[in-house]
């Protein structure tokens, strides 16, 4: 009796495990990808494998070169400001939708989300592992409140926004918190316009939150992306 043959996964269950790579730091910023290798590792042909690598292209995880393949992207200077600053403005639209539309729990539940990362922030300086449980709990906060937007547009707008930055705002998390003072007063600013059901406040501490992190992203590029002309 022989074994039936595995299925053949699809291009986008390729690019997941893929993309499942980059996020984890398992294949590094400017690293090839090469296609005979991956179709191994899946058991499949070079098509599905291509398709997927255009997937992650279309995320900006990969860049695809003629002539030379695929390999994991090395974002310039410009790349990751931009990231942050569309990031930065989405968080500042479902703090804002957050602090009018969310319910007491939610409320309640965010500002004590909150409360847990300041303490984090504190002890954070040079520490790669609270710098993580950092990203951990700011993504569950940020999460919470685009659910408590209430606007089906405005949750797919954060959901894709987060989807296209993710690996590019995960692996700055090896840059670790560089100024703590910053962040805290960010995240504080955050809470207390939840709190207060203050729109302006919140989104502000929202927005400045994301550019805390894209100061911490910049003083750390040279170290990341030695190879890089930003």
């Amino acid at each position: 009796m022989t074994n039936p043959r595995p299925s053949r996964l699809s291009p986008e269950q390729i690019a997941l495990a893929l993309r499942n790579d980059i996020l984890a730091g398992n294949l590094k910023p400017g690293e090839r990808i090469v296609e005979r290798d991956v179709g191994a590792r899946f058991c499949t042909s070079r098509g599905p494998v291509r398709e997927a690598l255009r997937l992650l292209q279309t995320d900006r995880l990969v860049s695809i070169e003629s002539y030379r393949g695929a390999k994991v992207a090395e974002p310039t200077t410009d790349e990751i400001v931009e990231m942050f600053e569309a990031r930065a403005a989405v968080y500042g639209l479902v703090a804002r939708l957050a602090a009018r539309r969310a319910s007491p729990a939610t409320i309640q539940s965010a500002c004590a989300s909150i409360a847990t990362i300041l303490p984090l922030i504190e002890r954070a300086h040079g520490d790669m592992q609270i710098t993580r449980t950092i990203m951990r709990n700011a993504s569950a906060t940020l999460n919470l409140l685009a659910a408590a937007s209430r606007s089906d547009y405005v949750r797919g707008l954060f959901d894709e926004c987060m989807q296209r930055t993710s690996w590019h705002i995960s692996y700055f998390a090896v840059s670790q918190v560089h100024d703590t003072m910053r962040h805290y007063i960010a995240w504080r600013k955050l809470s207390n316009g939840l709190a207060a059901r203050d729109p302006g406040l919140a989104g502000d501490g929202a927005r400045e939150v994301a550019h805390a992190t894209l100061a911490d992203a910049l003083h750390a590029f040279p170290q990341l992306f030695p190879s890089v002309d930003p």
